[in-house]
Order: structure tokens, then sequence, then C-alpha cells
């Protein structure tokens, strides 16, 4: 959120820039707005492409536990597997989408309605 806010803060310029150049508040906002979400979308298919690897290396080998984990009176495999379901995933994507998308939204709303 931090940075989005920074980053439309120091370009006031160029917001006004747009607005004298003949684009309306609204079209200032959906285009502050969607380029906040298209980063967030980038991020999110890199972190796929750098997680499921390991994923699929923690899923088949699994992540071993300390060896002392008997002694601590915790009844726990030595091993433990991560599983998460298509519905995790698709709704963690989904909950990202959303909040980025306001978090893009709202500082630009703040810029765009200053005269």
């Amino acid at each position: 959120f931090d940075t989005q806010v920074l980053s439309i803060f120091r370009r006031q310029r160029e917001i006004g820039t747009y607005i004298a150049l003949g684009m309306t508040r609204k079209q200032v906002l959906g285009l502050f707005t969607v380029e906040g979400s298209m980063y967030s979308i980038f991020a999110m298919v890199v972190g796929g492409l750098v997680g499921l690897p390991i994923f699929m290396l923690t899923a088949t080998r699994g992540i071993s536990l300390f060896s002392g984990i008997d002694e601590l009176g915790i009844t726990m495999a030595n091993t433990i597997y991560p599983v998460f379901g298509f519905w995790l995933v698709s709704g963690t994507v989904m909950l990202l989408l959303v909040s980025a998308t306001l978090v893009s939204f709202l500082p630009a709303r703040k810029i765009a309605n200053m005269n």
C-alpha cells in the first residue's frame, strides 16, 4: 500500500499533465488503477513461477523437522508435506487482486480530486 501511495503522490505533475491534456478525472483514476492492478498480476505470475518448483519439491520430499521434536512431547510427524487445494489458491489470488485494485484506486482518487 505504501509503495503505491508514494508512487502516485510522486506523480502528481504527471496526473496534472494528463488532466491538462484533456483526460477526465475518471480516466486518470482508471489509468492508475489498471496500472497498479497490472503490477500485482505481474508480481503474482513471477511469484508463482518461483514458488511452484519449490512447492513441487517440498510436496514430494516433505519438510523435515528437527530430530528433537519427539522430546518436546508433541505428537507430530518428523516430516510434513504441504497441501494447497484449488480453492485455497484461487481464493488467495482473488483476494490479492481485489486488495491490489483497492490499494491502487484509493490514492489515485485522492490525487485526481485535487485541483
